[in-house]
């Protein structure tokens, strides 16, 4: 009999200590929850900058490209002059 309530009062407690935590544990979910929103809108914004700079090197790796393409194609025109037979 003292067993049987010794067993009850334990599981009370748990139970109220269970029931304590789940009071507290909605409020650190929903901070959870828009702390992650937020996080995610800060990756979003760091993969749209990723995007424009890419974009941006592309270009320019471009450019460079046809600038070492107009430049070979200007200095085989120039040999081509100077060659005298």
């Amino acid at each position: 009999m003292a067993e049987d309530q010794s067993s009850k009062e334990q599981l009370e407690a748990e139970l109220k200590h269970h029931q304590g935590i789940d009071k507290f544990r909605m409020p650190d979910l929903k901070l959870i929850r828009q702390e992650l929103k937020e996080w995610l809108k800060g990756l979003e914004s760091k993969k749209i900058a990723l995007h424009s700079l890419i974009k941006q090197i592309t270009v320019y790796t471009n450019a460079t490209l046809e600038v070492t393409y107009n430049a070979g194609y200007l200095s085989n025109q120039t040999r081509a002059l100077d060659y005298t037979p």
